[in-house]
């Protein structure tokens, strides 16, 4: 009962995320059948496609150039997008209906199955998490109601100077075994015209760099949705997160 309670205060059905992205990247020397994989989650999705790439590698030593093919596997259903790239070797899950983690949770565990039985002892080199949330703000005295009080200060203060045309600030924090990157702000959807619509972006990205078994994805995957959602109430405005519930 305490699990469901935690999930529910946590879960936020009016959030403003406009897009939710979740990167695996495989380590470079793995050997994956992403054919393979894309035909066993097939049925899973509503639609599936490939898309060839095609990447020329030059030996200038040699006086050669070499072709190679690579496909990259697309399936969708709605609100949903799974990505398998042969080229880069990542997977990445993309939704522009995120409510919470049941939109990736059940797909990326029966991917990490599927990979550990053909794939055993798999790395990863990347992993990450993001969320990119839009708040509709028709005037800029609106934006103290949304962002904590020192961000609003910084982001109108900002505003003030003459011919704006975008105002973003940057900050980067270092965890215990992660990285978190904040960028917030008027992204402003007109630019490079001057800023005339105050829409505030809050783009949070955490994410670690280095080998990470596949044993352990689940966990550190769970940890950074964790992390995101305490980074997104500490810009956010208690009055206005309560709004979100």
């Amino acid at each position: 009962m305490t699990n469901l309670k935690t999930m529910n205060e946590r879960t936020l059905k009016k959030n403003k995320v406009s897009q939710f992205l979740l990167r695996i990247d495989l380590e470079k020397s793995a050997v994956i059948d992403f054919r393979n994989l894309s035909e066993i989650l097939a049925d899973d999705y509503s639609t599936t496609q490939t898309e060839l790439h095609v990447n020329y590698c030059v030996n200038i030593n040699a006086g050669q150039v070499n072709k190679e093919d690579y496909i990259k596997f697309v399936l969708k259903s709605p609100g949903v997008k799974l990505t398998l790239d042969s080229f880069q070797k990542c997977i990445t899950i993309e939704s522009n209906k995120y409510e919470d983690n049941s939109i990736y949770k059940n797909r990326i565990a029966k991917i990490i199955s599927i990979l550990t039985s053909t794939n055993p002892g798999l790395n990863s080199e990347r992993i990450g998490i993001r969320y990119i949330n839009v708040f509709p703000c028709e005037k800029i005295s609106d934006i103290s109601k949304i962002l904590n009080a020192s961000d609003a200060k910084s982001v109108k203060d900002s505003l003030s100077h003459d011919n704006i045309a975008r105002s973003i600030f940057i900050q980067e924090f270092q965890h215990e075994d992660c990285m978190s990157r904040v960028q917030f702000g008027v992204f402003n959807k007109f630019y490079p015209s001057i800023i005339a619509n105050y829409d505030i972006t809050l783009d949070i990205d955490v994410y670690c760099s280095g080998l990470i078994s596949i044993d352990n994805w689940n966990e550190f995957i769970r940890r950074y949705n964790h992390l995101a959602y305490e980074t997104f109430i500490s810009y956010i405005r208690d009055k206005y997160l309560e709004s979100l519930k």
